[in-house]
């Protein structure tokens, strides 16, 4: 017996901040199933600032410093808008560490590299809308 699923995509601008976050959730709640399957991108403009600080990385240290720290803070923002402390804690914990091996990199970045560090945005997400629809 095969069981129907849908396939729900949702693109950065749709979780751009927290309110989008909780009107994403609301869509699963009411219009998914237990088996669907859900594709998110990176929130917002993640993907992009990742690029911008790639690209940093290679020239100038301290704008690549900023940029990273811009998007910490937006990550960890969105985290703490979001869940109560006991359920973002771990997530937190996670964002560091992640943060503390992006903040290790220096150039030149290898392609592999450079497709890890992208890939962050989306299970960013992924572990936030997951956390928040529990």
């Amino acid at each position: 017996m095969t069981t129907a699923r849908q396939l729900h995509k949702f693109g950065g601008s749709s979780l751009a901040n927290p309110e989008c976050y909780k009107r994403v959730a609301n869509i699963l709640r009411e219009y998914s199933d237990q088996s669907d399957l859900i594709v998110v991108s990176a929130a917002g403009s993640t993907t992009n600032r990742l690029i911008d600080w790639l690209a940093a990385l290679e020239k100038d240290g301290r704008i690549a410093h900023e940029i990273l720290q811009q998007l910490r803070q937006f990550q960890v923002e969105l985290v703490e808008s979001l869940l109560p402390i006991e359920v973002a804690q771990p997530l937190l914990d996670l964002l560091h560490n992640e943060f503390v091996a992006l903040s290790d990199l220096t150039g030149p970045i290898s392609i592999v590299t450079r497709c890890d560090v992208l890939g962050h945005g989306e299970v960013w997400s992924s572990r936030l809308l997951a956390a928040l629809l529990c």
